[in-house]
């Protein structure tokens, strides 16, 4: 393999199902069955919200270093933010509340918005794992990154995905006893749709005005969930993480989003542009704006590239006075 479009193939090979079913009962079994294409994103009252002709616009990373940067790229609904996770029968029990009944907003609720998200993590870890692990892959990485960036990024990946299946155990445990004493978050709930939507997690590295956090010798990183949602009537965003008496420091994030003074909808985008790649908008939404406005935010987007540093201090809140968002009513878990 000497090229990009020869990595891509690779990608796409490896990115098949691996495994099986990432469901894990009370008592600690894992699903034997296979699992199918899960949508990280409710498909039916959120991705299809956004649509238009069956369509959402996401990213499309470059085909390699020399080729360029981000891009926009369409995506069926049906295919969008899928990942092979849970088999056909515990994605229809597990998220049925969420996907096609009646849900309140609430500590349930959000810890099993967040149980896709984190699902959608792990599977994703798994399978960098694997397609770094190849021969030709590993080879090529190293030929364009180095040997020093290769072993650091498989060290990273490593340490996050043994974090995140933690955190799938523990979003399990408080689903399973209905006990959610660790979960902090803010939800807004939302008079009508963003005009886009997202489901990811991430270690926050500063607040919104810019303060260094960071676990001390003696903590384990956090991770915050940023997710976007509906329950039906009524659309919303969250923002929740995990704490324990070994994280701490995701709070004052979670605090900076609660005492943010601007539109919701526009921190929504820049913390979801900074951090979190499954992504997707409105198709014409994107096209309405400006050239300058869309170069920005695939530059936005692009700083999470592998050959980029971010500046999460310097430009997080990037893009101010882009929406006009109503909000319902706000919740507030601390």
């Amino acid at each position: 393999m000497h090229d990009a479009a020869a990595l891509l193939k690779q990608i796409k090979k490896f990115s098949l199902p691996i495994g099986t079913c990432l469901h894990v009962d009370a008592c600690g079994t894992r699903c034997s069955n296979k699992p199918i294409q899960s949508h990280s994103i409710q498909k039916g009252r959120l991705l299809k919200a956004i649509a238009e002709n069956g369509h959402v616009k996401g990213f499309s990373p470059p085909n390699s270093p020399k080729s360029g940067g981000m891009t926009f790229k369409d995506f069926g609904v049906s295919k969008a933010s899928t990942f092979p996770g849970y088999c056909k029968k515990h994605d229809a029990m597990i998220f049925k509340d969420i996907e096609t009944g009646k849900v309140n907003l609430d500590e349930r609720s959000i810890c099993l918005f967040s149980l896709r998200v984190v699902g959608r993590e792990v599977f994703t870890k798994n399978a960098q794992m694997r397609l770094n692990n190849h021969p030709e892959v590993r080879n090529l990485l190293n030929r364009n990154y180095g040997r020093d960036f290769y072993d650091q990024m498989m060290v990273g990946i490593s340490l996050a995905k043994r974090e995140l299946e933690n955190y799938k155990l523990r979003i399990e445990r408080m689903i399973n006893t209905n006990t959610y004493a660790d979960i902090i978050y803010v939800a807004k709930a939302l008079k009508e749709p963003l005009p886009f939507c997202v489901a990811g997690s991430f270690p926050p590295e500063h607040t919104l005005d810019g303060s260094v956090i960071a676990p001390n010798d003696l903590q384990e990183w956090g991770i915050c969930f940023a997710i976007c949602g509906s329950t039906g009537s009524d659309h919303f965003w969250i923002m929740s993480a995990l704490e324990s008496s070994k994280v701490s420091h995701v709070r004052p994030f979670v605090e900076s989003i609660i005492n943010h003074p601007g539109d919701p909808g526009d921190l929504m985008l820049n913390v979801s542009l900074e951090y979190i790649e499954n992504i997707f908008f409105r198709p014409s939404w994107v096209e309405a704006q400006s050239d300058f406005f869309k170069v920005s935010m695939l530059s936005k987007m692009e700083s999470g590239l592998p050959s980029k540093h971010r500046h999460r201090a310097e430009d997080l809140l990037t893009f101010d006075g882009v929406l006009s968002t109503r909000v319902v009513a706000s919740q507030i878990k601390l």
